[in-house]
């Protein structure tokens, strides 16, 4: 609510109002919910509860991973108003700015830091046997995406052979897969787990897994019916 405001009052002091410039207020909404992690999903997803629900129910945090595309995708801010899109890079600048400069400090006090995103500590800073993910949660949505332009530009590279161009673009589908594959809710991922035999890591499929995934709903109903009693739950 306070970056919402902080925007307003930029916005006002740009002599805008509501009435003669609506998008950028708007688009300052959209921005301050994308940047906290409750993303905003397309229109036809946005007008449709049934939709809205179904993709609630197939992912977990499908707000969040909402906000993740957004922020990384450049037709997002070309589509803002000006002076929010303006913000919105510099935001995203000091972002990449500092992790940067900590990138740089850890591996002058011998940390390493990996920028390969065949690797699956990508963007990871280690340190011995640690490990810290310091993205906030953006590094598979990186990496997946320098995957597939990685795969994009084998196929132009006129060094690289067809067949290695062939088989890194089947990396680079399937990592694709295993993104949404490691996004499905819990109840999702274990009948997934059921059909293919296998999880997430590929692990053999184990039936009693379910036992992990009941306390999580019974947590909830118990919240459930603390705040709304019997009926919550029915």
């Amino acid at each position: 609510y306070e970056l919402i405001k902080t925007g307003v009052k930029r916005l006002e002091a740009e002599g805008m109002t509501r009435e003669n410039n609506p998008k950028a207020f708007k688009d300052n909404v959209k921005w301050a919910m994308n940047v906290t992690g409750r993303g905003t999903l397309p229109k036809y997803l946005e007008k449709s509860h049934e939709m809205k629900s179904i993709l609630g129910d197939t992912f977990y945090g499908a707000r969040l991973m909402a906000a993740s595309f957004n922020t990384l995708n450049p037709r997002y801010y070309y589509k803002m108003d000006k002076s929010v899109r303006v913000e919105a890079l510099k935001d995203m600048l000091g972002y990449v700015t500092t992790y940067t400069i900590m990138g740089l400090a850890w591996t002058a006090a011998g940390g390493t830091v990996s920028l390969d995103p065949d690797d699956a500590e990508f963007l990871k800073f280690k340190a011995g046997k640690s490990t810290y993910d310091f993205t906030g949660g953006l590094g598979v949505y990186i990496r997946t995406g320098a995957r597939l332009t990685k795969a994009a530009g084998m196929r132009v590279n006129p060094n690289v052979s067809k067949k290695d161009a062939d088989n890194y673009g089947k990396f680079a589908i399937g990592s694709v897969g295993s993104f949404f594959r490691n996004k499905l809710a819990p109840n999702k991922s274990y009948l997934w787990s059921g059909v293919t035999g296998s999880n997430s890591v590929g692990e053999e499929f184990d039936p009693y897994d379910i036992v992990k995934i009941y306390p999580m709903y019974a947590d909830d109903m118990v919240d459930a019916y603390k705040q709304s009693g019997l009926v919550s739950i029915l």
